[in-house]
C-alpha cells in the first residue's frame, strides 16, 4: 500500500497517513500495531528517515517486538531480529 501510494504521487507523509487510516482497526492489537509501525519505519528510513509523527509509536513497537521475540524465538533468531530492530532504533535519532 505504501509503495503503491508513492508511485501514484503521494508524499511519504501522505502515504503514511493513508496506510495508518486503512489499518486503523488492526492497530488495536499490540502485535499487529508493532508490525505496521515497524514496516512503516523501515519504509520511511529507506526514503530519508523516520518521520517524527510516528517515532513514539515506533519506539513502543520496538520495545514490544523485542520482548515478544525474546520470549517466543530461539536465541539465534532473537539476535537476528534484535539487529534489525537496532537499525530502526538508530533511525529514530
Amino acid at each position: 500500500d505504501f509503495e503503491a501510494r508513492l508511485k501514484r504521487g503521494k508524499t511519504v507523509e501522505e502515504a503514511t497517513k493513508l496506510v495508518l487510516r486503512k489499518y486503523r482497526s488492526v492497530l488495536e492489537d499490540e502485535d499487529d500495531m508493532a508490525t505496521v509501525y515497524l514496516a512503516l519505519a523501515a519504509l520511511q528510513l529507506e526514503r530519508g528517515g523516520i518521520r517524527s509523527e510516528i517515532k513514539p509509536q515506533v519506539e513502543a513497537a520496538i520495545t514490544h517486538d523485542l520482548a515478544r521475540w525474546e520470549s517466543e524465538a530461539s536465541p539465534e533468531i532473537f539476535e537476528a531480529r534484535k539487529a534489525v530492530l537496532q537499525r530502526l532504533q538508530e533511525g529514530l535519532k
